[in-house]
């Protein structure tokens, strides 16, 4: 999964998912400590090869509220308010690790000007999007 919160954007892919005529497979974020609180990320779309996608640029961020889990839930409707109980895939978002200091500035690669500085190098890695790591288990 791929998930860039400040710009909305969300993409899945799965694969081995049942087809089941009359439902819907839905993406959501939660956490596992308020499992009430949820954001519907949107419905997976079957792929001829026997994936199913999610690909969304959502109209707004995705609200930060410490999310660390990723359900996927099969319903009677592709916008459902809330999740129901057939969930068919949880996976959970892995914190961030570091990777190393931040450099002081980024190298000037363009004609004259000058490098960014650090505060700046920070917020352009901060909001460039994160992968998230899925870990999945078997029931």
């Amino acid at each position: 999964m791929e998930l860039v919160r400040a710009e909305g954007e969300a993409r899945l892919t799965a694969r081995g998912l049942p087809a089941a005529p009359g439902l819907s497979y839905v993406v959501w974020l939660t956490r596992d400590d308020q499992p009430g609180v949820v954001f519907r990320l949107g419905a997976l779309r079957p792929q001829p090869d026997g994936t199913a996608t999610l690909d969304e640029l959502l109209p707004d961020p995705i609200p930060d509220r410490g999310w660390n889990l990723v359900l996927v839930t099969a319903e009677s409707t592709p916008a459902p308010d809330r999740p129901g109980p057939r969930r068919t895939i949880v996976g959970r978002i892995l914190p961030p690790t570091p990777f190393g200091p931040m450099p002081r500035e980024l190298p000037n690669t363009g004609a004259g000007g000058t490098a960014l500085p650090a505060d700046m190098t920070a917020a352009l890695v901060a909001t460039a999007g994160a992968l998230i790591t899925l870990e999945h288990r078997r029931r």
